[in-house]
């Protein structure tokens, strides 16, 4: 009866070290990082953050861009189009032409 509680001991301790080894290597290795290489990786992830920040915003600026050039154009055709079909008259297509040029 001995011989089986020790084998029972030793293969709960092997399973209960097997689960102990797995959670504390990487437990290990995040503690053993010095703190020059902790340093590091913060510097890296603030420049990463930055970069992707910066491309955020050029895409947006681009966004906004295209936005008022198109709306420009579509006006343009618009104006363009009641011209034509009579209810705008030349000058008045061109002051409204001139403002949303100029403006």
């Amino acid at each position: 009866m001995a011989t089986f509680f020790f084998i029972l001991f030793h293969f709960i301790a092997i399973i209960f070290g097997f689960w102990m080894l797995l959670i504390s290597i990487p437990l290990h290795i995040f503690y053993s990082m010095n703190k020059s290489n902790a340093n590091k990786l913060s510097e890296d992830i603030k420049e990463q953050t930055e970069v992707l920040k910066n491309q955020q915003e050029e895409v947006k600026t681009k966004n906004d861009s295209t936005k008022t050039e198109t709306s420009m154009a579509d006006e343009l055709v618009k104006l363009a189009q009641l011209k034509e079909s009579g209810v705008l008259t030349d000058e008045e297509f061109s002051s409204q032409k001139e403002k949303l040029l100029n403006g």
